[in-house]
């Protein structure tokens, strides 16, 4: 896991958030606290799921590599979302596949002019199973 000074730093912050005894770990009770303060109570169920599958080394709190994984984990996640998002919207006809004129349409209410030849050298750079389409996982890829 290679991350940023700035990614550190930013998590580093969340983290101390979460710690709030200052001990180095986020236990249970700390992590439902937080959500409790930020106008969202969890079960006790839910917390302990959050705590077993960010506890890589089953100690029963999560430390800061622990916490800086589960939230890359957390921000791949929300990416994903975003583009699935993305791609139901351009997906106009609900094919599960984005053709040149949903592309070309997405493009020009994005503020871009693009002709059709265009579009496709776009699909062709992207489909990887050469049906002259753009799946989601290649739309993914061209994102």
């Amino acid at each position: 896991m290679s991350l940023t000074n700035e990614q550190k730093e930013n998590f580093r912050q969340s983290f101390n958030q979460f710690d709030q005894d200052g001990n180095g770990t986020i236990d249970a009770k700390e992590l439902k606290d937080v959500f409790h303060k930020m106008g969202n109570p969890v079960t006790d169920e839910v917390v302990q799921n959050m705590i077993e599958s960010a506890d890589l080394d089953k100690s029963g709190t999560v430390d800061f590599d622990e916490f800086c994984k589960m939230m890359i984990k957390y921000e791949e996640q929300g990416r994903e979302q975003a583009l699935k998002q993305a791609f139901t919207m351009f997906d106009t006809d609900k094919s599960g596949f984005l053709e040149e004129g949903e592309i070309k349409n997405a493009m020009e209410k994005l503020g871009n002019t693009v002709t059709i030849e265009q579009v496709k050298e776009m699909i062709k750079q992207v489909d990887t199973d050469s049906d002259g389409k753009v799946s989601f996982e290649e739309f993914k890829k061209m994102m």
